[in-house]
């Protein structure tokens, strides 16, 4: 369990914090034994490499005890160390974004009024030259206020200034996330069924309407537009517009969360037959490349770099994206990064259509991903139907449906492919000039539940009349 544990833990840890880390690691303060030490420089060495026994904790432990035979035990206490180790710098990493305030409070309660007073003055001007407005901003100069107000003791009942401030930051952080997880809700209810309480809904949006919030509060203004424009109230280009004026004023994480919500709504709104969103689903895509607010770690997720292609497509944006393909292959995860690209480099092509090249890459390229494996072999079949090489055709057809047949894993989707490989096979059957026969098999996979590339088979049927 620890080792599983420690070492999910170190594959998400980025650059600064090993960097940070290995002197915590070896302070005395923090850890005195050695063999933590060297456990944590063998992590330190692998991260981000595709070693196969990086896992393998026998391999681990004979490089922390070279003279041991591997003990279980010994090797689970070993990481239940490091680990707790690291957890102590997180925490301590942690605690450091409110160093001011905390200080301040430990002086308060020593009644070091000078002292206090210093670090208060301090905090001041950090929350003010602070580049975010999240909520977590408004939570920090609540606490802060607070700081001034039990400061003041007793007087504290006069100091009416520092209490509404700090009344009105703490609404602020509420109000800020209570909208925030309320737009996570309605983006998820595209996929799934989401109850909302909308009566107390109703009143925060009035409530920010009322004092204006929505024009003036970052944390409060794009969620708020975000709302708006999802419930069909508001309108795409204010939640658009915000994304971009508040760029870096959230965390990373964030940021990349409130791009996604214009793109959400742009597919939602493509998906319903409002064509021209994708449009302005590639230009948020486009802008938000252009911040860096997609990258993590200065990694692009695979599924990020599949969309972005799959945009540009959309809109013939072919010279953007082709070079997309390449000048963004670097920063996808290198233990798939190859497959990734030349998947998405194969899409392309299919989609330009430059068949040729297309089809050197689906062939020559085994894909290990299942969803990518499935999909080439897609590309494949519509491939040689639209150039007529029947044998290439037949033969692609029988190992495609064996392939299928192992995958138990895919559940109705298998059937949805099998369906596809079975009425493509119909057509290439058909009689020449024999109407009646396209029209009761367009008829016919018209009436099937599922069958994957529908559309493209109907077309099909009635390309060939």
């Amino acid at each position: 369990m620890y080792g599983n544990q420690l070492f999910d833990l170190y594959f998400r840890l980025n650059a600064k914090e090993i960097r940070d880390l290995r002197k915590w690691v070896r302070s005395p303060f923090h850890n005195k034994r050695e063999d933590v030490v060297r456990l944590f420089e063998y992590l330190a060495k692998y991260i981000g490499t595709e070693k196969k026994d990086y896992f393998d904790y026998e391999t681990v432990f004979r490089t922390v005890y070279p003279d041991k035979d591997y003990e279980r035990q010994a090797f689970y206490y070993l990481c239940s160390w490091l680990k707790k180790v690291t957890e102590d710098y997180l925490l301590y990493r942690t605690a450091a974004e409110d160093r001011n305030i905390t200080l301040a409070r430990i002086y308060r309660q020593k009644s070091l009024d000078k002292h206090f007073a210093e670090k208060i003055k301090e905090a001041e001007k950090q929350t003010e030259n602070a580049p975010e407005r999240d909520a977590d901003h408004h939570l920090t100069v609540f606490k802060l206020y607070q700081e001034k107000i039990n400061s003041a003791g007793r007087e504290s009942r006069r100091d009416t200034a520092n209490l509404h401030a700090a009344n009105t930051e703490l609404t602020l952080y509420y109000i800020a996330q209570k909208l925030k997880y309320t737009c996570h809700a309605l983006s998820q209810s595209l996929f799934t069924k989401v109850e909302l309480e909308e009566d107390f809904l109703t009143e925060i949006l009035s409530y920010i309407r009322r004092k204006g919030y929505h024009e003036s509060v970052p944390a409060v203004a794009v969620y708020y537009a975000y709302y708006q424009a999802f419930t069909g109230v508001g309108d795409f280009q204010t939640l658009l517009a915000l994304t971009k004026k508040y760029n870096g004023k959230f965390p990373p994480a964030e940021m990349r969360d409130i791009y996604l919500m214009p793109i959400n709504f742009g597919i939602r709104a493509y998906n319903s037959g409002q064509k021209h969103y994708l449009r302005e689903v590639f230009e948020v895509y486009r802008q938000g490349l252009e911040y860096g607010v997609f990258l993590e770690d200065n990694r692009l997720s695979r599924f990020t770099y599949s969309n972005i292609v799959s945009a540009g497509l959309g809109v013939k944006e072919f010279t953007w994206t082709e070079n997309f393909l390449h000048s963004h292959k670097d920063f996808l995860e290198p233990k798939n990064r190859e497959n990734i690209y030349k998947y998405n480099l194969a899409v392309f092509y299919f989609q330009k259509p430059d068949y040729d090249r297309a089809m050197q890459l689906l062939v020559t390229t085994e894909f290990t991903d299942l969803l990518y494996n499935i999909q080439a072999k897609r590309m494949l079949l519509k491939i040689y139907f639209t150039l007529g090489a029947d044998d290439a055709l037949f033969s692609l057809l029988d190992s495609f449906k064996r392939f299928l047949q192992r995958q138990k894993e895919l559940g109705y989707h298998r059937e949805s492919f099998l369906n596809l490989i079975r009425f493509t096979g119909r057509l290439l059957h058909l009689p020449p000039g024999d109407k009646a026969a396209r029209v009761k098999l367009a008829e016919e996979i018209e009436g099937t539940k599922e069958v994957a590339d529908k559309g493209w088979l109907l077309g099909c049927t009635r390309g060939l009349q």
